[in-house]
């Protein structure tokens, strides 16, 4: 084969793969509506087309100390009429041209650095790579991503062309910006990073500076004062310019934000399900050592003592302190690009020293090579197992996963329509507000509207503890008027992840709150108050309307509506389809198949706050198979959710350490902490923490329970 064929060939090959990655990398943009920060976007969007912009209080929280921050109001105005004219689905499509327009707009700025579209392509598989994660979210953090790379092409790339057009139109986009996101600080400093380069570069050059420099630096210094001045020109005025630092004051400090804000550790490995993955981490790495060459080269070639590559002192300070970035908070990753950008024009001036050299097949080979090397990793080590958890061949079509919000207990109260205050945790606090507010307002949500206090006290409440001496879980609720207290998630057993945290179990048979709704992962209840007299009315209404059977001194007991309304329990989340088959399979004459039914039933009751019907299917399973560990398990956790310590005890005896199964050490852990613990509270909080399924069982035990339906307001 002809050389020129195969390197033809091997180039398009690369180029491909790139395209494959993109096309992976919108796909998951696509993807049904997950973003938990959206829906409070959403709803302030709405309340600004409903009451301008100068809103009284925060439309969501009850514990917000004033009314929202405008910082990003055109966003919210543009994402809710986006949502106006074609509902959840229009929105999916708008993330997509968002996404696919930063992507489409970074590969042309590495294409004319680089002058390959083999390297090019390369370079945006590593842009792709660090930015993914920030791509698939669909947040006014996109338009600052594409408002930087803009900005970069207007007034600051080399090849830029000047004029008091350009200029004029970036001081637009600045001003457009300052009302979109709060990040829109990132374009003042990328002019005034760009301007100091270029001031440096001639500092210590002895040549005079070319008239092209003399005008590179007047346009920079042009769009940089008349940008930053019409950055003045929104709703707050100055203070969304110091919004970063007045975090951690009257704010919450932005490091509570774990997938935003936290620092990149050099030299220590990612931490699983959290920014960075692997392969971005890795990626930094290499952005750092692309700064570096290009540093040392630029300081050798101003003593003579290397070939002239020319590189851009404005891109070389931008990709410096894009680096300071990137190590500062993993939000920042997608400034990798200014690096890259440099990389593209290292390898274009080195490509120029060897003009006289014929492309080789080998080099083609490598760079093909290399661009499967990159989507493979960016598939098993990189942002796709993060970004990819909402997507599955059935439920793609539909506009946001039901399942990531528990939807079916929020449905619950919007239909019975609860008012009042709702504790609820931080990621949920977007969804809640939006289908349930104001009537029923939240805690806290992603805007971080909230004193620091609140959420020291989110923290408290999911370690099932109070905040002050002597205070339970119960009293710190009541310091802040909780009505609603909405419990998440089944108690899965997730090694390696400092945020996994269960609530469901947390008030069961708590004094002063009665239950008002129980599935196998959510669970609602109301304060027992007068003030919640009518929500109690409410409730026990809408149980009525539904034929389902609810008792409001007791209130929602899970055994009586599975006998009573078994396809109403059904659709909403109660219990598997299979249910009644199990039933039966529990009594089959075969052993195999009665114990396999058994195990499934036990489960499903145990999640279900049903101990006594678990022990007793457990007991009936121990008698086909004495050795199973997990109705062992399911027991010693029914027992101790129980209060039967002592039964809980003996039971633990017969448990073995699993490495398969870290819950059975834990367990056993706990055992025997009860007997030392004092403090009441203490032993409630010790017995809510306490897991029972791995990740495996937990997918085991929900299979055939059918997901909450997808409402369009």
């Amino acid at each position: 084969m002809d050389s020129r064929i195969a390197i033809r060939a091997l180039d398009g090959l690369a180029i491909a793969l790139a395209g494959a990655l993109a096309v992976v990398v919108l796909i998951a943009a696509g993807q049904p509506l997950f973003t938990d920060d959206l829906w409070w976007h959403l709803s302030l969007g709405e309340a600004y087309a409903r009451d301008g912009l100068f809103l009284a209080q925060d439309p969501q929280l009850f514990t917000a100390p004033g009314p929202p921050s405008t910082s990003s109001w055109l966003s919210d105005r543009i994402f809710y009429a986006v949502w106006q004219i074609g509902g959840f689905q229009a929105l999916r499509i708008f993330h997509v041209l968002l996404a696919g327009a930063v992507l489409v707009l970074a590969w042309r700025l590495l294409r004319r650095a680089c002058e390959s579209a083999t390297v090019a392509s390369l370079l945006w598989m590593g842009f792709m790579g660090l930015s993914a994660y920030r791509l698939v979210q669909l947040r006014p953090h996109l338009l600052t991503m594409l408002f930087a790379l803009a900005l970069y092409r207007l007034v600051i790339a080399r090849d830029a062309p000047g004029g008091r057009t350009r200029v004029a139109v970036a001081v637009l986009l600045l001003l457009v910006w300052a009302n979109a996101h709060s990040a829109f600080v990132l374009g003042p400093l990328l002019l005034a990073v760009s301007a100091a380069g270029l001031l440096i570069s001639f500092l210590v050059d002895a040549a005079p500076a070319s008239t092209a420099s003399r005008s590179r630096i007047a346009v920079l210094g042009a769009a940089l004062v008349l940008g930053s001045l019409a950055t003045f020109v929104n709703p707050g005025g100055i203070e969304p310019h110091f919004a970063y630092f007045a975090s951690g004051g009257e704010t919450p400090n932005l490091l509570r934000v774990a997938d935003e804000w936290l620092p990149v550790s050099l030299f220590g490995l990612p931490v699983p399900r959290l920014p960075p993955s692997p392969l971005a981490w890795f990626l930094v790495w290499g952005c750092i050592a692309s700064v570096g060459l290009g540093a040392a080269h630029a300081w050798r070639e101003r003593f003579g003592k290397a070939p002239a590559w020319g590189l851009d002192p404005a891109l070389l300070a931008l990709a410096v302190v894009s680096i300071a970035m990137m190590l500062t908070a993993v939000r920042f990753l997608w400034l990798g690009i200014f690096p890259l950008l440099l990389l593209a024009e290292i390898l274009r001036a080195r490509r120029a020293q060897d003009a006289n050299r014929q492309p080789k097949v080998a080099t083609a080979l490598l760079a093909a090579l290399a661009a499967a090397a990159i989507l493979a990793a960016f598939v098993r080590v990189g942002d796709w197992p993060m970004i990819s958890r909402a997507i599955s061949a059935d439920r793609y079509a539909q506009a946001y996963p039901t399942g990531k919000y528990f939807a079916h207990a929020v449905w619950m109260l919007r239909d019975a329509g609860v008012r009042g205050t709702l504790y609820n945790d931080y990621t949920l606090g977007g969804f809640i507000g939006y289908w349930l507010a104001p009537g029923l307002q939240v805690f806290v949500n992603g805007s971080l509207n909230v004193p620091p206090a609140v959420m020291e006290a989110n923290r408290a409440i999911r370690a099932h503890r109070g905040l002050l001496p002597g205070q339970d879980l119960s009293a710190l609720l009541d310091s802040y008027g909780i009505d609603v207290y909405f419990g998440i998630r089944l108690p899965i057993d997730r090694p390696g992840s400092k945020a996994f945290f269960f609530t469901t179990t947390d008030l069961e048979g708590a004094r002063g709150w009665i239950p008002i709704f129980r599935n196998l992962d959510s669970a609602v209840y109301l304060r027992a108050t007068e003030r919640n007299r009518a929500n109690l009315e409410r409730v026990s209404a809408w149980y009525e309307s539904e034929g389902v059977p609810f008792d409001s001194e007791i209130g929602f007991d899970a055994e009586r509506v599975i006998r009573a309304a078994p396809v109403w329990a059904m659709r909403r989340g109660l219990i598997p389809v299979d249910f009644a088959p199990l039933g039966r399979e529990s009594g089959a004459a075969s052993p195999t198949r009665r114990l396999a039914a058994q195990e499934r039933l036990a489960a499903l009751y145990a999640a279900l706050g049903l101990y006594e019907d678990a022990l007793r299917m457990d007991r009936r399973t121990l008698q086909l198979d004495p050795d199973n560990q997990s109705a062992r398990r399911r027991r010693v956790w029914s027992l101790l959710h129980l209060g039967r310590d002592i039964d809980a005890v003996r039971e633990a005896e017969e448990l073995r350490d699993d490495p398969a199964h870290s819950q059975a050490a834990r367990l056993k852990q706990a055992v025997a902490e009860l007997g030392s613990v004092e403090d009441p509270g203490a032993a409630v909080s010790l017995r809510s923490r306490l897991p029972l399924f791995s990740e495996e069982e937990a997918a085991w035990l929900k299979t055939g329970v059918p997901p909450a339906e997808v409402r369009a307001r």
